[in-house]
């Protein structure tokens, strides 16, 4: 199972869309997808319509950008 994959929602770190990778892992046998987006959660619907549509077990995550005070 793939646990960090970025679809071109993300500038520079995904090239392809849900669609996409959805077949890609049902056509090496993943048995599920996760999906990761930066700051949100963006493209989630996309994805999991994809998903679904395949009968693929999704995970979803986020990648949070955290700015520290200095004191």
């Amino acid at each position: 199972m793939e646990l960090h994959a970025a679809r071109y929602y993300h500038f520079l770190h995904g090239a392809n869309s849900s669609q996409d990778m959805v077949a890609a892992a049902c056509q090496q046998g993943m048995s599920a997808l996760a999906l990761i987006d930066r700051d949100g959660f963006y493209g989630a619907m996309e994805f999991a319509e994809a998903a679904a549509n395949s009968g693929l077990p999704t995970v979803f995550g986020a990648e949070l950008t955290l700015a520290l005070d200095k004191f």
